[in-house]
């Protein structure tokens, strides 16, 4: 967390998510997102930190520039199911545009260059490194390409007992991520009755 910075702290927030409709047909599935947040203290009501939208205008510090502004609805999801048996648990992961409201033909034309700058980033990574094994290695492969030179980019939600920076979240590198992603799926898929074993 940048306390002194004179920039925002961007991160991409993740999020584990259970299917909020159950299982469908006999297949129930689990969603991970990623999405660029500014994480900041919010400067109305109690202060509290919190992983703001790119877009917000309620973070108490240096406000989001029109670069970060410009990764409002980006978002990153990947599913899960009881019935793929695929070892990396993830699948269909992939960069996408999802505004919170309608898009304006004016918001198409602002994300299309973004998209197409943050995938020949990707790219170029991809040439150098190979492509991305599983869900871990993607995410960081766009956290490289959005927010650079950040040590522990990626932030989830955590709960009283486990905030250890003082902010509601948990700063996370690739292999912390990997290992909270393993761990979250296992629960998972213990929850609905698959296999874990190996």
């Amino acid at each position: 967390m940048s306390k002194t910075s004179d920039k925002p702290d961007l991160r991409l927030h993740v999020a584990f998510e259970e299917d909020p409709y159950g299982s469908s047909f006999g297949t129930s599935y689990a969603h991970v997102r990623a999405m660029p947040a500014v994480l900041a203290r919010d400067k109305y009501g109690q202060h509290e930190w919190f992983a703001h939208a790119v877009d917000s205008y309620s973070v108490d510090g240096p406000q989001p520039d029109a670069r970060m502004r410009n990764l409002d609805g980006l978002k990153v999801s990947a599913q899960a199911d009881n019935h793929s048996g695929d070892d990396n648990g993830f699948y269909g992961f992939e960069l996408t545009f999802e505004p919170s409201r309608k898009p304006t033909l004016h918001e198409l034309e602002r994300i299309l260059p973004v998209m197409r700058r943050i995938d020949k980033r990707m790219t170029a990574l991809r040439d150098q490194y190979g492509y991305p094994r599983d869900l871990a290695a993607y995410l960081s492969y766009l956290a490289t390409a959005v927010c650079p030179g950040v040590k522990r980019p990626f932030i989830r939600r955590v709960d009283d007992g486990h905030d250890i920076e003082g902010t509601g979240y948990r700063s996370m590198d690739t292999e912390a991520l990997r290992w909270w992603v393993d761990r979250e799926l296992k629960r998972w898929r213990e929850k609905v009755g698959v296999s874990t074993e190996r």
